[in-house]
């Protein structure tokens, strides 16, 4: 649902805000159009962003990848020879 939303809102603000936008400076669909495309190009990104999260917040084997490894240090191997 929340994907609907972060595509739908920034085009149907674009257009509320293009339309009376257009009535109070008497240009027809100017910024109606381009406020819409505006919006379109906000929710595609939008959605972009949100599933390249989640889907690399829920794969194991990319979390392994961006978790931080644990690593020995020289100083540790060199005191458990001893």
């Amino acid at each position: 649902m929340a994907s609907v939303s972060n595509m739908a809102g920034p085009v149907v603000l674009g257009f509320f805000m293009g339309f009376y936008l257009d009535k109070f400076f008497n240009t027809s669909p100017l910024f109606t159009l381009s406020l819409v495309f505006l919006g379109i190009a906000t929710g595609l990104w939008s959605i972009i962003k949100y599933t390249h999260y989640s889907q690399a917040y829920t794969d194991p084997d990319t979390l392994k990848k961006r978790l931080p490894q644990k690593t020995k240090k020289k100083s540790d191997e060199t005191e458990s020879k001893v």
